[in-house]
């Protein structure tokens, strides 16, 4: 996963309400991005079909559209903003779980072991490191 920028989202959703939530990515905001996409543009040529005749519905139809994407801006940026937070939650505990495996050199259950100096994994019957040749036992 990568990070994504929330203002680009934001911008996405303000121009075609639901592309913002396909450019985070991802199952629910891709398949969600293009339900709002679709639901957007069927809602926009009803309401603009209905309204012509009427320069006071015109008018309101328009407004209601703004409206719209000002709120899937705000929504695709919020989202994005969360996106993000989840990539560094995630990268952060990747490597905390990489730190912490690499520093046991405790066995495992498949009679291997990690160098306490270098994390490289040894068989437990090794004396020495065959990377950097700190002595293990």
């Amino acid at each position: 996963m990568n990070k994504k920028s929330p203002l680009v989202a934001a911008l996405l959703n303000f121009i075609l309400p639901g592309i913002g939530f396909i450019y985070i990515g991802g199952g629910y905001f891709i398949s969600g991005g293009m339900l709002v996409f679709f639901v957007s543009i069927i809602s926009s040529m009803s309401a603009l079909l209905s309204s012509s005749s009427n320069t006071e519905n015109l008018f309101l139809s328009i407004l209601a559209g703004l409206i719209q994407c000002v709120a899937f801006s705000i929504l695709g940026y919020g989202i994005a903003i969360m996106h993000n937070s989840i990539v560094e939650n995630s990268k952060k505990l990747s490597e905390s779980i990489e730190k912490e495996h690499s520093v046991n050199s405790g066995k495992t259950n498949d009679n291997v072991i990690f160098c306490s100096k270098c994390g490289e994994k040894i068989t437990d019957d090794s004396i020495f490191c065959k990377k950097c040749g700190n002595k293990v036992r």
